[in-house]
């Protein structure tokens, strides 16, 4: 009885797919939207609720899949939608997805499943718990609003209920495949994409500016850049930093660590030529793109992080070859002037002054911390803090410091002490797994989670959303994947 009821809802050709799914969901919003904006919306949220209740599995993938192009599509349907409504549900549709999941979740473990408890799943749980606390405090201002305290719940925690959707969530083999192989086109197109704005960055700013970017920006309180593509001023050039489909620069390089972490893990653990050969293409590409952001750290972070899974997996062959490849593509661009070779110099230079801004900001945010080591409630930094404070925010550029001085030093260290076990949980599992899909989202996890930790003491690493729902999902899969590779239905399941 059991299994009639976990498996009919996934089973099916491929014209029950979400994807194919959603399609129609907007074919009906145009059939609809002469009623009104807002019963499309309704319409929409209600067939959303029956997918993700219908085929939890394949919603995963398709909030994993539809990361390189959220943001893009986001803005296209703010151009042809000509609807508030519609931009909202468009920006809060992946929200509503993990809090649907997250009820999924609920109901499979309490009615038919429980899983064995990790340690992490307690560190996560507590770092939650804290957040939440702090939606009844306004802060040591008492200018952050309640509206503006749940859009910093949102940022700085919210995503992290995606975890124990990925640590509850009855999968099938052809899911944990299709999580990571689903995941490679928009990549691909998202890196292309970052090669083009970098050569023609001015027609790029012109075609997204028609696309209606800069009234799309207002509509979230004007924050943010006028133009898709920035331009890094330095000494010797003035570089566009390409931002590719996540219209953003830091935005890309954040997603990049995501991607070089999906293409070396398959690389690494891949035994055919052929595919081989396309994994270490893929992993370029997307290191490419990051580059071409023209934000170092997140290089010092990928670099770190491919070469402790070439460690972890003895992969220094294919890895290496990787490497190879960018060095000489970079000597190419370099030589061809793609890239000028003056500013090669100061991006070098340690002394530089994004350089030093940087560091000031972490020096600056550890005297606030030691004034108010219980935190300054939630909205006070970031992306929610210039929106509420304008130029007077507190910017720190370390995440881990920011969540310290938004919910004080213990849900900092609740938040450190989750990625690291994360990172060891993923570990155990790559060694002890032998399903192929749960190794290859084992490896993930365990590169993604180092990645990111570097990143992250250098910049708000998980200031985008979509990025964080989809690498916590990942990482609660990579928690429980032992215990799902145990289970007799996920062997026997397609």
């Amino acid at each position: 009885m059991r299994s009639a009821l976990l498996d009919r809802p996934t089973q099916g050709r491929l014209t029950r797919h979400p994807v194919l799914f959603l399609v129609g969901a907007f074919l009906l919003y145009g059939m609809v939207s002469s009623l009104g904006a807002a019963f499309a919306v309704l319409v929409l949220v209600t067939l959303l609720v029956i997918m993700v209740w219908r085929y939890p599995g394949w919603s995963a993938v398709m909030l994993v899949a539809l990361v390189p192009a959220n943001r893009f599509l986001i803005l296209l349907i703010f151009h042809f939608g000509h609807s508030s409504a519609l931009t909202s549900f468009a920006q809060l549709w992946k929200d509503l997805l993990i809090a649907l999941l997250t009820a999924r979740t609920i109901d499979d473990v309490v009615l038919r499943r429980r899983p064995r408890l990790h340690y992490v799943d307690a560190l996560v749980a507590a770092f939650i718990a804290l957040s939440l606390l702090y939606l009844i405090y306004p802060g040591d201002t008492g200018q952050v609003g309640f509206l503006d305290r749940v859009l910093g719940f949102r940022a700085d925690t919210y995503f992290m209920f995606a975890y124990f959707v990925g640590r509850g969530l009855v999968l099938q083999r052809r899911h944990v495949r299709a999580l990571l192989t689903w995941f490679i086109p928009g990549t691909v197109l998202c890196a292309i994409v970052a090669v083009a704005q970098f050569a023609a960055a001015n027609w790029f700013n012109d075609f997204f500016n028609k696309l209606g970017y800069a009234a799309f920006i207002n509509t979230q309180s004007a924050f943010g850049d006028a133009d898709v593509i920035r331009l890094r001023g330095i000494v010797g050039a003035n570089l566009p930093r390409a931002s590719s489909l996540l219209l953003g620069d830091l935005a890309l390089a954040y997603f990049s660590i995501l991607a070089i972490a999906v293409g070396t893990a398959l690389l690494v653990t891949s035994s055919r030529g052929r595919a081989r050969w396309g994994y270490g293409a893929f992993t370029a590409l997307a290191f490419a793109a990051m580059v071409l952001t023209i934000t170092r750290s997140a290089v010092i972070a990928a670099t770190v992080m491919l070469l402790f899974m070439a460690l972890v997996t003895r992969g220094w062959r294919p890895v290496g070859a990787v490497l190879l490849v960018l060095l000489i593509a970079g000597l190419v661009a370099i030589v061809s002037g793609f890239i000028p070779i003056t500013a090669i110099g100061p991006l070098l230079n340690l002394h530089e002054a994004s350089v030093q801004g940087h560091a000031g900001a972490i020096h600056s945010g550890f005297s606030l911390l030691g004034q108010a080591p219980f935190g300054r409630g939630l909205g006070t930094t970031g992306t929610i803090g210039q929106r509420v404070f304008g130029s007077a925010a507190i910017t720190t550029e370390n995440w881990f410091l920011a969540i310290a001085l938004e919910l004080g030093v213990v849900p900092s260290l609740l938040f450190i002490a989750s990625s690291i076990g994360v990172a060891i949980e993923a570990y155990i599992s790559f060694r002890r797994v032998r399903d192929e899909s749960l190794r290859r989202i084992a490896l993930v996890v365990l590169g993604g989670s180092l990645g990111f930790f570097v990143l992250g003491n250098m910049l708000s690493v998980w200031e985008v959303p979509v990025i964080s729902m989809a690498f916590w999902l990942l990482a609660g899969i990579a928690v429980g994947a032992r215990e799902t590779e145990a289970d007799p239905e996920y062997r026997a399941s397609p």
